[in-house]
């Protein structure tokens, strides 16, 4: 029944645009969570941590839509890396964020009609909501591991993604951390990128990067007009993926050739005759 519930969960998902999906124990392996954001924290009845990805098209600095600055400017030392043709505008990749919230609704949909309760925290347009830590629930799930960055990085879609999650009360069979993946060995591109030097001397994460000079810096620069600055995920060499090999990861992950088999077979045994098309 676990089995079951947990791959018809994960296929729905799929269906309507998850790449990749994994479940954690909100009981274990959360002791890092930051305060007030443990899962069970955010529902105490909490069974399992479902948490999927949704491929990201490589544009930085899209946390918004429009126009960033008064007047249009030459590009400079931090707006030279953005991927726009105007460097005074930043077009953002919300559709994926639309991406995320229709798999959390329509895997809502799914579990209470089976009965089962669903929390999401990934609002982040709600002053004082408590989130989900939604990188700590994908490392959980086996989804991916820390870089040094501190972003989390994807088997195959390096850190070009997106992460959703949400909370059940529904018990599923649970997946476990990645073991043996280390994308980060021998690199340290994001380290030399920073402008902040939010990294400690040895170049790891855990312990020594510092939210408190990378998010002064971040709005130092905003201020003087320039771009919010994601140069750790930009010059990240895990997320070297273009839209056109994220879209054949994407139709690989759907498994199209499977569905056109399981199509013609369901047709075949409605009208009783065969449909198959003959190749050249």
């Amino acid at each position: 029944m676990v089995q079951d519930l947990k791959a018809e969960l994960i296929a729905e998902m799929k269906r309507v645009g998850a790449y990749d999906v994994g479940i954690a124990d909100p009981h274990q392996g959360f002791g890092h969570a930051p305060e007030g954001r443990h899962p069970l924290t955010l529902m105490p009845e909490c069974r399992s941590v479902v948490t999927f990805v949704v491929p990201r098209a490589a544009i930085p600095n899209c946390f918004f839509l429009g126009v960033r600055r008064a007047e249009p400017q030459d590009p400079d030392e931090w707006t030279k890396y953005l991927d726009t043709e105007d460097a005074s505008m930043y077009i953002g990749y919300r559709v994926a964020f639309l991406f995320t919230a229709y798999v959390i609704l329509k895997a809502t949909t799914f579990l209470s009609e089976w009965g089962y309760r669903v929390v999401e925290r990934c609002d982040k347009t709600r002053p004082g909501q408590p989130q989900l830590p939604e990188k700590l629930c994908a490392y959980e799930a086996g989804l991916g591991v820390y870089g040094r960055s501190g972003l989390i990085l994807h088997p195959q879609l390096g850190n070009r993604i997106v992460i959703g999650a949400f909370l059940t009360d529904a018990v599923l069979e649970t997946d476990v951390v990645l073991h043996g993946f280390d994308p980060c060995q021998g690199c340290n591109a994001c380290i030399r990128a920073c402008p902040a030097g939010a990294y400690g001397s040895d170049g790891s994460y855990h312990g020594v990067w510092s939210m408190d000079r990378c998010l002064s810096k971040r709005q130092e620069l905003v201020e003087l007009g320039h771009s919010l600055c994601d140069l750790c995920w930009k010059v990240c060499p895990a997320g070297k993926y273009d839209d056109r090999e994220l879209f054949v990861m994407g139709m690989r992950g759907q498994n199209p050739l499977a569905q056109l088999a399981t199509w013609v077979g369901s047709v075949q045994g409605r009208i009783l005759c065969d449909v198959t098309p003959e190749l050249a």
